[in-house]
């Protein structure tokens, strides 16, 4: 039992330190987009909070909806979890930037908008 809650309380700390641990090595908006969506697939909610502009304080709660958007109860996760991004433009005006991208579906393409906002010296998707 000692060994279980140890075990937990060391995955949360992980999770939380995780949390605060930002897409440092995404120097552009589309290296953000692409690093949330990687994140969002491999289940690693806290990189993919991590690269929104989402404050500390709803972090936690953030990291629980994307759990639960992509649970094993969602006959959708899989084929996202297979889809496959695709970067068609970015635009940077000073502080803003959007990066318009594809992700490929099964042969079905759903094209979509990310604004992002540099903060702190870092590109955040606008969440």
């Amino acid at each position: 039992m000692k060994t279980r809650n140890f075990f937990l309380t060391l995955t949360l700390m992980l999770l939380t330190i995780a949390v605060f641990v930002s897409c440092s090595d995404d120097s552009t908006p589309s290296g953000v987009v692409k690093t949330y969506f990687s994140a969002l697939k491999s289940g690693d909610y806290a990189k993919a909070v991590s690269c929104t502009n989402t404050p500390e304080a709803y972090a936690e709660n953030k990291m629980k909806s994307y759990e639960k958007r992509m649970s094993h109860d969602n006959p959708n996760t899989e084929l996202i979890k297979k889809g496959k991004l695709e970067i068609v433009s970015e635009e940077i005006n000073d502080d803003r930037a959007s990066v318009q991208y594809s992700f490929s579906i099964e042969g079905m393409n759903i094209g979509q908008e990310l604004q992002l906002e540099f903060i702190d010296g870092k590109w955040k998707i606008d969440d």
